[in-house]
């Protein structure tokens, strides 16, 4: 792995380091420790993360976060869950990046594609899953602000963070008070 890219691994990282700087073709994504990232995506300005999600490092980012759901499953949240959510992350020059999401009987499955019948389905463009999914974005926030489109069981959707353990980023602000 290069230099460049060990700026967000493990040992040595450089949280302050610019994701948008990172050559997807000199890095091996599962070398990446998901809190480094989680940081280094809460000190990279929306800019530079739009510029990232934009070019090749996405599909590594992307592909990453599914990858990884099963091994961050929050095994007590989810006791007793049987959902299916489906994930559309937008582009702005073609079809979206389609996920489905399976949560049943204290398991997670990913696979690429769209269930016709899930229990949710939640639409966001990659600057705003990027956040989410690394703590650097809270979901409810993110819904009232219009980030994140629902389609199904909203209250479920406020709930679906909680079955995963999220990197801890930057702590995202608490969504208004009523």
């Amino acid at each position: 792995m290069s230099d460049q890219a060990d700026t967000t691994t493990g040992e040595g990282a450089n949280p302050t380091a610019d994701l948008s700087t990172i050559d997807p073709a000199t890095m091996q994504a599962e070398d990446f420790d998901t809190e480094t990232v989680a940081k280094l995506v809460g000190s990279t300005p929306e800019d530079k993360l739009a510029e990232a999600m934009a070019g090749p490092l996405r599909d590594v980012i992307v592909g990453e976060v599914f990858r990884r759901m099963p091994e961050r499953l929050n095994t007590a949240a989810a006791a007793g869950t049987d959902v299916v959510v489906n994930w559309l992350i937008t582009r702005e020059d073609g079809e979206p990046d389609r996920y489905v999401v399976r949560v049943a009987s204290g398991t997670c499955t990913v696979e690429e594609g769209q269930d016709p019948s899930p229990r949710v389905t939640l639409t966001l463009a990659p600057v705003t899953f990027l956040q989410l999914v690394t703590g650097n974005l809270n979901p409810v926030t993110a819904f009232m602000a219009g980030q994140i489109a629902v389609e199904g069981d909203v209250m479920f959707a406020a709930t679906v963070s909680n079955l995963f353990e999220i990197p801890k980023g930057a702590t995202p602000p608490a969504p208004p008070s009523a």
